[in-house]
């Protein structure tokens, strides 16, 4: 009896290990997916911020250039005509104005075109980029489906082969049991019937133990 206690015990005691691993693997598990979600979306916003600020540099330092480049052909061009041909201070300054203007905008112009065409190969470049990260995103999701299927599928084969052996187990105790209430039942019946007997037949009875013995 005691060894089918301790038995007993030590399956209810692997069972409950066992499910305390399982709980422990599926908080493991949702940890680290919203630890590598939190990391993917500050991997995600670093990108975009440096792309940001890449843009808005590419953006501002073509204009500020073409800027100072116009004002830099308006000045020489105010020095020219001022200085060198004499001209009249206000036609200077107009003639001046007008060359700044026809630079800054001609060339504005032609930049900002390039610069839209840039940004739509860029465009079709990242959506590529996207699409592909995408793409492995979701392998990367469904091998770790499939893992934890399987782990999962292997976890219940084995709570269903414990579970079968703690059936037979108790099947095998239900069995020792009946067998010993039997044989209690027995010797129960046979005390019974020897307290039951004639003196006479009570010594025959001792003498047929005595020369079984």
């Amino acid at each position: 009896m005691a060894k089918t206690e301790d038995k007993k015990k030590k399956f209810e005691l692997d069972r409950k290990k066992s499910e305390a691993a399982e709980r422990k693997l599926q908080e493991k598990k949702q940890k680290e997916k919203a630890k590598k979600q939190k990391e993917r979306a500050q991997l995600i916003k670093k990108k975009e911020n440096i792309e940001r600020k890449r843009i808005n540099k590419i953006l501002k330092y073509p204009f500020s250039l073409l800027f100072r480049t116009s004002a830099l052909a308006g000045v020489l061009y105010f020095i020219y005509i001022f200085f060198g041909l004499e001209a009249d201070l206000t036609k200077s300054i107009l003639k001046s104005f007008f060359i700044f203007c026809t630079v800054y905008l001609g060339a504005g112009v032609i930049m900002v075109a390039v610069i839209y065409v840039l940004s739509e190969k860029k465009k079709v470049e990242m959506e590529e980029q996207r699409k592909i990260e995408e793409e492995i995103r979701k392998q990367e999701e469904e091998e770790r489906l499939a893992k934890q299927q399987q782990m999962e599928e292997e976890f219940k084969e084995a709570e269903a082969k414990r579970q079968e052996e703690l059936r037979r187990f108790r099947e095998q105790k239900e069995i020792e049991a009946e067998k010993q209430a039997k044989e209690q039942k027995e010797e129960v019946e046979a005390e019974e019937e020897q307290s039951n007997a004639p003196p006479i037949q009570q010594e025959i009875i001792y003498e047929e133990e005595e020369q079984v013995a």
